[in-house]
């Protein structure tokens, strides 16, 4: 989450890391084009260690409800009111939230896009997990720490359900694009850094002859687990640098670190992202965690997938069977993988024809996901989508006729084992005609002549970074004007300067009629769109979200003409034929259903005379 709001902030915004945190004092962290301000909520840290894991959500959401709001309302106060909340998916209550007070909310998800099908396919199968979902269809935007092209059947089977969005690999810029110069680690450490012991030691192997392994910091193997790992390791042809947490050591064979010294290094920590751009690196044994298993794609990497639980499963199956990026170990009788098959899969990947073809896949993938991320890839056209999107917010929010002066405000929240990371953003500061300029009188639009030509402008040094957010800006008048179109939900925008009457009837599923009954249900006058208050339209989105329309009255119809057509019955026949399917007469009719049919005539030889 915290690489994701780097991102904006390369798109323009400032950013604010809110943290819940026993120590009030916190330092500026510099990230490109911003300042990173921090926001302390502050809790007893005697409290949080005495909440065992299952109570941790719950205690965490009674704080975060109390302060949020209050942190919201300062920043209303202050000019800079919330625009939307991007919310980790754990935390279904923080959009429940949003929409009470008429913010934007999205989901942030942290796990693969297959892992979320099975995930939401299965309502009995973990309450946290699961829970997630129970309000996923609210959601205004759904955001993917995965890309594209790497579940790319996946995707888009999401996307005709939900409103969703890759905006990944969320790895710091050094190791993809290269274009956020500064971007260069996550910004933060569970465990001490040891950068140096690591790094000196690869850089005395060979290339591709080391094995790194490491299996995250909350997997706990058991003892006979850790015995045959140390075995499978000391037996392998190969060198490797070894995680193992100071709370596991004890697990180790004795003395196996002096037996091993010569080829092998065994340390408490070390700088993941740092060994998998390593050249002597060649083999990655991994627990196939998703971050794990994106940084090891994204550094070109292959991996022996040892998983452990929950999602790690499917990632690891995807590793071996679908992106054919390494292979996965095979368990005994007992259920623990043996020294014999440790070394096995570890020679098969580094060594021989198969190890060739998983070396050349992983390369192919690294270079999709730097593609991802890089300008115009798949990632970055999402997350500049989302940022035009946001800049449409701000402008329904603050247009009708009076000065407009509204800043943008982003808020992120997302749990970082020790800590709950939220971090929030401004920008789009802007006055009467100018965007992107410090003193709001030459931004992107011209000169403003509004209000005997006093400007009134955002926060210094913010600029408009998005090519879609120009484009968007260019379609608004800055005398007074509102935005063309007023988002209610996700997917639904109505014409802003029509009568609700008329204007609720551009959402697919919603007629004269209908239109007429949503207005009399919440007792609304026929006023125009750009004349709605915030509870207004928060209340409009609440009466709206009993009515199967929009994009899930499209996608219901299109599931029903796909049942017909796999049936063959006779609806389903004439869809195939594309000809009307109520019994219409088609001879001289049903042009339209038929489109343009002409047959080419040869035309008559003339005779000669």
């Amino acid at each position: 989450m915290f690489q994701f709001s780097k991102r904006l902030a390369s798109k323009g915004l400032r950013v604010t890391l809110v943290t819940i945190s026993s120590d009030t004092h916190h330092e500026p962290i510099e990230t490109q084009l911003s300042l990173v301000k921090i926001e302390s909520i502050y809790a007893a840290s005697e409290e949080a260690d005495k909440i065992n894991a299952e109570n941790k959500i719950q205690w965490l959401q009674n704080i975060l409800t109390k302060r949020l709001p209050e942190l919201i309302s300062k920043q209303e106060s202050i000019g800079c009111p919330i625009s939307c909340i991007v919310y980790d998916s754990a935390l279904t209550w923080a959009l429940d939230m949003a929409k009470g007070l008429g913010i934007a909310g999205a989901s942030f998800f942290t796990h693969s896009c297959a892992v979320g099908t099975v995930y939401c396919s299965y309502p009995s199968f973990l309450k946290l997990v699961v829970g997630r979902f129970s309000n996923i269809t609210d959601a205004d935007w759904i955001f993917w720490n995965s890309f594209d092209c790497l579940e790319q059947e996946v995707v888009s089977w999401m996307k005709t359900r939900w409103p969703i969005k890759t905006i990944g690999p969320t790895l710091p810029s050094m190791y993809l694009d290269k274009r956020l110069e500064d971007d260069r680690d996550y910004g933060f450490n569970l465990f001490t850094p040891n950068i140096d012991t690591c790094i000196k030691w690869l850089e005395s192997k060979d290339t591709g002859t080391v094995v790194y392994v490491s299996f995250g910091s909350m997997a706990n193997l058991g003892e006979k687990q850790m015995e045959e790992l140390a075995l499978g390791l000391k037996r392998s042809k190969t060198n490797f640098l070894w995680v193992v947490r100071e709370s596991e050591i004890q697990k180790l064979p004795s003395n196996f670190e002096e037996q091993t010294s010569e080829k092998g290094l065994v340390v408490n920590w070390c700088p993941q992202l740092q060994v998998l751009a390593h050249k002597a690196v060649g083999c990655f044994m991994t627990h196939c965690g998703w971050n794990s298993t994106l940084e090891a794609l994204s550094s070109g990497v292959p991996m022996v997938a040892m998983p452990q639980w929950t999602d790690q499963l499917t990632n690891a199956k995807f590793v071996e069977d679908e992106w054919k990026v390494g292979v996965r170990v095979k368990v005994d009788q007992m259920g623990v993988v043996t020294k014999e098959e440790i070394e096995r899969c570890i020679a098969q990947v580094m060594e021989g024809e198969r190890g060739k073809e998983i070396k050349g896949n992983s390369i192919r993938w690294r270079e999709l996901a730097k593609e991802a991320v890089a300008e115009g890839g798949s990632s970055d056209k999402n997350i500049e989508e989302f940022v035009a999107a946001l800049v449409g917010i701000v402008l329904k929010l603050g247009c009708g006729f009076r000065p407009w002066r509204r800043h943008f405000q982003l808020w992120i929240g997302c749990w970082s084992k020790p800590r709950w990371w939220w971090v929030s953003g401004s920008g789009f500061g802007y006055g009467g005609g100018g965007f992107g300029n410090s003193h709001g009188s030459n931004g992107y639009g011209g000169n403003s002549n509004y209000n005997n030509n006093q400007a009134v402008h955002g926060p210094p040094g913010v600029a408009i970074a998005s090519d879609a957010s120009r484009r968007l800006l260019q379609s608004v008048s800055f005398h007074g004007v509102g935005a063309r179109c007023l988002n209610i939900r996700a997917g639904m925008e109505i014409p802003d300067n029509k009568p609700l009457k008329f204007a609720l009837q551009y959402i697919h599923g919603i007629g004269r009629a209908r239109a007429a009954q949503i207005l009399s249900e919440l007792n609304m006058s026929n006023k125009l769109a750009m004349d709605l208050t915030r509870r207004e339209v928060v209340a409009l989105d609440d009466v709206l979200s009993k009515y199967v329309i929009g994009r899930d009255l499209a996608g219901l119809v299109d599931r029903d003409i796909k049942r017909m057509k796999d049936i063959q019955c006779y609806r389903g026949i004439r869809h195939v034929d594309k000809l009307p399917c109520r019994g219409q007469r088609t001879s001289t009719n049903a042009m339209t259903r038929k489109g343009s049919q002409r047959v080419a005539v040869a035309a008559s030889k003339k005779l000669k005379k």
